[in-house]
């Protein structure tokens, strides 16, 4: 009776050994399994803490079963799930995020920003791109640059918080690649259209236009109005016609003298003003008439004298323009002559 008694336990104990293993199988050593009292009991993504198998945090794996801490992603990777044996690449044009100041232990990876870019793997930090050179391979907005490259020629990039050069204005240049900011056509120069190209001087007879008000940066010339000129080409600006002169036409390098019988009063004159009936000018270049002794007709570069009377018949003989009466000047044209007097046209 008592080995039957002793076999039943034995049978028991066995079968309660084995429902034991068996669900320790099932369970598995590692994460809350009470059980597991050391180490060699912790799977790969898992380690030992002292007193629990525990899952790798983010931003560390663990390799191989067995361990005893979490190893930190290295830089250039990363890892956003608890547990893992193994850290993912940060893509190319993107960074990590939440690491060490080493670059180690990332947590996610975000976009480099606008002005930013990464393209080595084996880093973590998205890096500023160098002025002067702008992103390559990102996104339109500027983020996501995995790449840099200089500015070319008639293109420059000098402001840190954007990625992509930007082309060079009307009336500035930039002519070697690399370039951090333009430099204006200098005064005289001008340029009209945007991106490459050089400054051309602005032509005698005209004057630049657009520029600042330093005369730099012009973006086009025009020429010089009727009524002033400009003698050089460059710098400089167009100047009135002086007294006495004048410029009838547009893009004139030099103004003219007002020839004799006619004068301009003021600068900048298009045209010369006749002198007056009662008037003449005798010099080129006048500017103002002189009153006659005598009447003359308009237009008239001397004063002369009236003709001898004709006692004969009481009538004038012929002579030259104008004429006075004992010293006197004539009626104004138009009245008849007086005897004694002439004009060409008896008026």
């Amino acid at each position: 009776m008592s080995e039957s008694l002793d076999a039943r336990r034995a049978t028991w104990l066995v079968v309660a050994f084995i429902s034991g293993l068996v669900a320790m199988l099932l369970a598995g050593p590692g994460v809350g399994d009470a059980r597991a009292a050391t180490a060699a009991d912790c799977l790969a993504g898992t380690y030992f803490d002292g007193t629990d198998c525990v899952p790798a945090p983010v931003g560390t794996f663990v390799a191989n079963a067995g361990a005893t801490s979490a190893t930190p992603c290295p830089a250039g990777q990363y890892q956003d799930v608890t547990g893992k044996d193994e850290c993912k690449p940060i893509p190319l044009g993107s960074g990590g995020t939440g690491w060490l100041e080493d670059g180690t232990r990332s947590t996610g990876t975000e976009l480099c920003a606008a002005g930013s870019f990464r393209g080595d793997a084996a880093t973590t930090k998205c890096k500023p791109i160098p002025l002067g050179s702008g992103g390559t391979g990102g996104l339109e907005d500027g983020t996501r640059s995995t790449g840099t490259e200089l500015c070319a020629a008639g293109s420059f990039r000098g402001d840190a918080a954007t990625t992509k050069c930007t082309l060079v204005a009307a009336g500035f240049i930039v002519v070697d690649a690399g370039a951090i900011e333009p430099t204006p056509c200098p005064a005289g120069t001008f340029k009209k259209e945007s991106g490459t190209g050089r400054c051309t001087e602005v032509r005698a007879g005209h004057e630049a236009t657009g520029a600042a008000a330093d005369d730099l940066a012009a973006t086009g010339e025009r020429a010089c109005a009727p009524g002033t000129f400009k003698r050089t080409a460059g710098a400089g600006s167009c100047t009135p016609a002086p007294r006495g002169s004048f410029v009838p036409t547009a893009g004139a390098t030099a103004s003219a003298l007002c020839p004799r019988g006619s004068y301009s009063s003021e600068p900048g004159a298009q045209e010369c003003t006749l002198a007056s009936v009662g008037f003449y000018v005798p010099d080129p270049g006048s500017s103002g008439q002189l009153p006659c002794p005598t009447v003359t007709v308009r237009g008239s570069s001397t004063c002369t004298a009236s003709a001898p009377a004709d006692t004969t018949t009481g009538g004038t003989t012929g002579g030259t323009t104008g004429g006075t009466t004992g010293g006197e000047p004539l009626a104004p044209q138009g009245d008849e002559c007086p005897p004694g007097t002439w004009s060409p046209t008896g008026t």
